[in-house]
């Protein structure tokens, strides 16, 4: 007798395939979604002048978030895969390189912005109460990356949601309140140091090493920082051609221009929360098939399979995007910005190879390519600059996409060509 599928049983199935994923997706958007309508309620009841104090603050943050990354969180879940017995000094030292990082860029932001640079009181204590964000930082990209590495990802994301959710009423019932913008900010950055709080409790329960248990080891030191390093130059380098696009738009055109394009760049990284969630979820065996002794079949393969479905799920994301801007954008964002429009449906071509890039560029760590990748990246870096340059004052928006799209493409075009020194396009397996 043959038993006949019924939807439910088809989308249960995908579900239960499918549950790292769509809880790592979860967290995404519930972060995304809370941070939105927190910033939302800042700019309708505190005013611009509070939005602007808050947005000033925000980025430097930002920019002091990015000087400690150092290319080590991809890094870090893949040795914890390989080795889960240094867990303690895998750990202890990465940590440790960040906070080597994190606390003279703290310190020395800090001065300048006490002493010499002219801001106003407000901004200045924003600054003193966020950075307890930078600070717990190292702790909390630790974590996650061991319950990366356990596959704990369904823990991991209820926590984070809980911490963003608890830190989201804060901010709402002070903002509410009329309380001022640095009682905000507190509340911002204590819901950080709860989320490594309740990450700790989560490690813990899976049988993590506390952090006080974390050991520094200089050979580990060593060994991480040269294969480290140049995952975060391939970082910085991506990081400037996604947000270059602006700057020389912004340098060519007014603010007003720039305000109409703007929201172009934003739909691109809000995309790349769906094909995120789904390589992090692939990560751990990824890294165990990368790291089997022989042939390199079973990575291959794995590696397609991940590849085929960012590529579906890219051309389904450009299909439900066009479907929104012919259908509800006038809607959602009134008529002053129609002439946004085609340039979005045009952005809309970034979406297979950005989707793609979440994969190869956590297969590049897989196989120990960190300088291909950065210069791959650099090369990427290089022709968005070319173009925007010349292009963008003859064409301006429809040329800042377009460079970006140029970017994407070549730059993934070339990892998936070049990816294990070529032969995964070509096919070849490694003899034992």
């Amino acid at each position: 007798m043959i038993r006949r599928v019924l939807p439910f049983d088809w989308i249960g199935s995908l579900a239960r395939r499918e549950a790292n994923s769509l809880w790592i997706l979860a967290e995404r958007v519930a972060s995304n979604l809370l941070n939105f309508i927190a910033i939302i309620a800042i700019m309708r009841l505190l005013g611009p002048t509070a939005y602007g104090q808050w947005a000033f603050a925000i980025s430097i943050v930002s920019v002091l978030l990015v000087t400690g990354h150092l290319g080590l969180d991809g890094l870090l879940v893949r040795k914890l895969v390989d080795q889960p017995e240094r867990a303690r000094h895998l750990l202890g030292v990465t940590a440790s390189l960040k906070y080597a990082i994190y606390v003279p860029a703290v310190c020395a932001t800090l001065a300048v912005f006490t002493i010499k640079a002219e801001i106003d009181a407000v901004e200045q204590s924003l600054l003193y109460v966020l950075t307890a964000a930078v600070l717990v930082a190292p702790l909390t990209s630790s974590l996650i990356a061991w319950c990366n590495a356990h596959s704990q990802f369904r823990s991991a994301a209820r926590a984070r949601i809980a911490a963003v959710a608890v830190g989201f009423a804060g901010k709402i019932s002070l903002i509410a309140g009329g309380l001022g913008i640095v009682p905000v900010g507190i509340a911002h950055s204590s819901m950080f140091v709860l989320e490594a709080v309740i990450l700790l409790f989560v490690a813990r329960l899976n049988g993590g090493p506390p952090p006080w248990k974390w050991r520094f080891d200089p050979a580990t030191v060593r060994e991480l920082i040269s294969q480290g390093l140049y995952l975060f130059a391939a970082t910085i380098f991506a990081t400037l051609y996604f947000h270059v696009d602006v700057m020389v738009l912004r340098a060519f055109s007014s603010s007003y221009d720039v305000g109409l394009y703007a929201l172009v760049p934003q739909v691109i990284l809000a995309a790349q929360m769906l094909p995120y969630s789904v390589t992090l979820s692939r990560f751990p065996n990824l890294a165990r098939s990368a790291g089997e002794d022989g042939d390199r079949a079973q990575f291959y393969l794995a590696l397609t399979r991940v590849l085929k479905s960012l590529l579906v799920l890219s051309l389904a994301t450009i299909a439900g995007l066009s479907l929104f801007i012919l259908v509800a954008f006038d809607f959602v964002f009134g008529p002053d910005y129609a002439t946004t429009k085609p340039i979005l449906l045009l952005a809309a071509l970034v979406m297979p190879p950005l989707f793609v890039r979440q994969l190869t560029t956590k297969a590049y760590i897989l196989t120990n390519e960190g300088a291909r990748l950065a210069l791959i990246e650099l090369s990427g870096l290089i022709a968005v600059l070319a173009i925007l340059l010349l292009a963008v004052p003859h064409y301006g928006a429809l040329a800042a996409v377009g460079a970006t799209i140029c970017g994407c493409w070549l730059t993934v075009t070339m990892s998936l060509v070049l990816l294990d020194g070529g032969r995964f396009v070509l096919g070849k397996k490694q003899k034992p």
